[in-house]
Order: structure tokens, then sequence, then C-alpha cells
């Protein structure tokens, strides 16, 4: 809607200037339709850089974990390292899923915590969303409704569980 505002406010402006003889009634079109463009144009940008007419919705998931291996008998959690070391992506499965998951690197933090009763994976996602009817009126054309603002996960893992790097892994397994 707002792209519409914008583009209907151009052309009003453009229509003034060629067509409308010079006066007030021509300078009062000219003074609003400009106000409305720069308006829209400010917006616009407001809602791109911070967000204008969005709220932060958090969600809360719980899972239980098993093993990242199929080895009977083994508790493990899988990482491998990416760059310098500091960074790593988690590779966990839970008992919902059959395949092996990842954690995401972009917008996500992880936490891990040992000693745990159970073995349990906590996801908080947080999502931009419309603040209210007017916001999405405005701007639903861009597509933000939903977007990943970030991810928490916060393994919690019991003392008998081992965290171990995929390289470490793979040597063990040729073994």
């Amino acid at each position: 809607m707002i792209i519409v505002i914008l583009t209907l406010t151009v052309l009003l402006f453009s229509y003034s200037m060629v067509f409308l003889k010079r006066g007030l009634r021509r300078q009062i079109i000219n003074a609003l339709s400009l106000v409305a463009i720069v308006a829209s144009i400010g917006l616009i940008a407001a809602n791109d850089n911070n967000y204008l007419g969005m709220k932060k919705v958090s969600q809360t998931q719980t899972y239980t974990l098993k093993s990242s291996v199929a080895t009977p008998g083994t508790s493990l959690l899988l990482y491998h390292k990416l760059g310098t070391g500091n960074e790593r992506i988690y590779l966990y499965r839970t008992t919902s899923a059959t395949k092996l998951q990842k954690t995401t690197l972009a917008d996500s933090r992880v936490s891990l915590q040992r000693n745990a009763q159970q073995p349990q994976l906590k996801v908080r996602t947080t999502r931009w969303v419309y603040q209210n009817k007017l916001a999405q009126a405005l701007f639903s054309i861009t597509g933000e409704n939903g977007q990943l603002a970030n991810c928490q996960y916060q393994f919690n893992l019991p003392a008998n569980w081992q965290l171990l790097d995929t390289a470490a892994a793979a040597k063990m397994q040729q073994k």
C-alpha cells in the first residue's frame, strides 16, 4: 500500500507540475504531494532499517534429544567447526525427527548446559510480525512478516553425554 501511495503522489506531483496553471492551487497540490512523497520514502526506509510497524514475537519449543550417532549405547552431541573454530554448527537428533538436524548460524546463539536430568533441546525462535492492521496494510508488500529475528538453542545434556567434533567422530568410525 505504501508503494501505491508513493506512486500516486509522484503522479499527482508530476501532473500538477505539467498540466496545472501557475497559482495557489498548483502550489498547494505540489506542497502536499511533495510532503506525501517524502513521508512515504521515510516510512519505507524506517520499515526496512528499523522494522517500523513490527514487533518481535517469541516461541519456545522443547525437544527430547537422541544421540547424534545411531550407534547403540553412545550418547553424543556432534558439532562441526567453522572458520577459526570459534563458530560451531551443532548436529543433533530429536525423538520426533529421523534425520540429523543442525543449528542455524545466522542470527542464532547456542548455549550448552551440563548435568541435566535428561537430554533436552530448547529452541527459542523470535520473529518479526506486524503490530496492527494498519502496519500490515502499509508494508505487506515487503514480505517481512514472520521474518526470523533470532534463534536461541539451549542444549541440556546429562553428565554421561559427550560433545564431539565431526572430524574426531569420523576418525573414531574408521577405527
